[in-house]
């Protein structure tokens, strides 16, 4: 039986699997489907959950360079954050950049302090939550200060950096910053992952 002679046979209405000549099927479109003993409602397509924001802890490293029983600080100015603290040399890791690669950068940006590849060795880690409420991973590096390898550290970002000096580890400044104070003590207590502002 042809098409036609089917059509003829129910009245002139379609089989569900075909449709009427001349006539589009509407395209099928993906939706919940609600489903009982009679009758199968089709609701309005499924909405995805809003993704929520992807979770940033900023990766620091800082450098405890050590000559004795003194550690080397800087004194913050013109950075809009901890301005007036002293802070170990320390800043962001870039992007491709790798831990070592970046503390051996940081060290030579802040102090002029050249380090070769087997110097710094890793001592802790510090997670910080700073006063705006941010938590940040600080990877704390410590070095043995040599003069006749290193020569004499010296202030190389004044514009963001007051000055530097030595300090003897049992007598920081109490203008030190928190979270220098944090990795100073995870290095000198042998703690491998230290709790910083989060109490």
């Amino acid at each position: 039986m042809s098409a036609i002679e089917q059509e003829a046979t129910h009245g002139g209405l379609p089989s569900q699997g075909t449709a009427a000549p001349g006539r589009v099927r509407p395209p099928r479109v993906a939706a919940d489907v609600v489903g009982t003993s009679k009758e199968t409602t089709l609701t309005r397509p499924h909405q995805p959950e809003p993704a929520a924001a992807a979770p940033q802890h900023p990766v620091d490293v800082f450098l405890l360079l050590t000559d004795g029983d003194q550690v080397l600080l800087g004194l913050r100015q013109d950075t809009g954050y901890a301005d007036g603290e002293w802070n170990a040399p320390s800043g962001k890791l870039e992007i491709g950049e790798t831990a070592l690669a970046g503390i051996r950068r940081e060290a030579a940006e802040e102090v002029g302090v050249h380090l070769d590849a087997d110097e710094p060795h890793f001592a802790a880690t510090v997670h910080h939550r700073n006063r705006n409420g941010q938590g940040r991973i600080g990877l704390v590096f410590t070095a043995d200060f040599d003069a006749g390898r290193h020569g004499e550290p010296v202030n190389a970002e004044p514009h963001k950096c007051a000055q530097i000096g030595w300090f003897p580890l049992d007598e920081l400044p109490a203008e030190t910053d928190r979270y220098t104070t944090a990795c100073i003590t995870a290095w000198r207590t042998c703690t491998p992952l230290y709790l910083s502002g989060w109490a």
